[in-house]
């Protein structure tokens, strides 16, 4: 359908899910469903038309036709869903544009997000109420538990809250006060 998007879309899929976790707007539902290849075909089955159990494609847009999807599972959706808990009961604050397809904004002193859609890189400096220090981005691995380093990128909050932002192409950040790395 036109003006819809769905699973796939892949990262433009999670870009749009990534906005609707991080804006404190409304009540979002995360679904998830199965590919099918006509608005006819119910859920991946057996034979005599009991529902397969859930095994999720290893990626949403890799999903075939009779296979589970799973939305829910992927990693930058199912962080996103922590990232809004963590940061529930905060505004948006200090509010940046690149005046095109970026845009990053605070939840209060409680977490930070950033998103692209540009086509290119987007780098600059942006201010966030987050307190100095590094951070575990939420959408590339968050922090790993025993050693409390991060598994994916790394974003450090320098003095007076100021970040380096540093995007590719279509893509995002998310950091929260849960994401902070103790100092050693």
């Amino acid at each position: 359908h036109q003006g819809s998007i769905g699973y796939r879309d892949g990262d433009d899929f999670r870009m749009a899910n990534v906005w609707l976790l991080a804006h404190p707007y409304g009540y979002p539902s995360v679904l998830s469903s199965y590919a099918f290849s006509d608005n006819v075909m119910g859920p991946p089955s057996d034979a005599a038309g009991n529902t397969s159990a859930v095994s999720c494609a290893a990626r949403m847009e890799s999903a075939t036709s009779g296979q589970w999807v799973c939305e829910h599972r992927d990693p930058a959706i199912r962080n996103m869903v922590r990232f809004r808990k963590v940061v529930a009961g905060t505004e948006v604050t200090n509010w940046w544009s690149n005046g095109n397809n970026a845009i990053a904004f605070s939840r209060g002193s409680k977490g930070f997000v950033a998103i692209s859609r540009e086509a290119t890189a987007v780098a600059a400096q942006v201010a966030t109420a987050l307190a100095p220090g590094t951070y575990c981005d939420r959408l590339t691995g968050g922090k790993g538990s025993e050693t409390g380093s991060c598994i994916g990128k790394s974003i450090v909050v320098g003095a007076g809250g100021i970040v380096e932002v540093n995007l590719a192409p279509n893509t995002a950040i998310a950091i929260d006060v849960e994401t902070l790395v103790p100092p050693r």
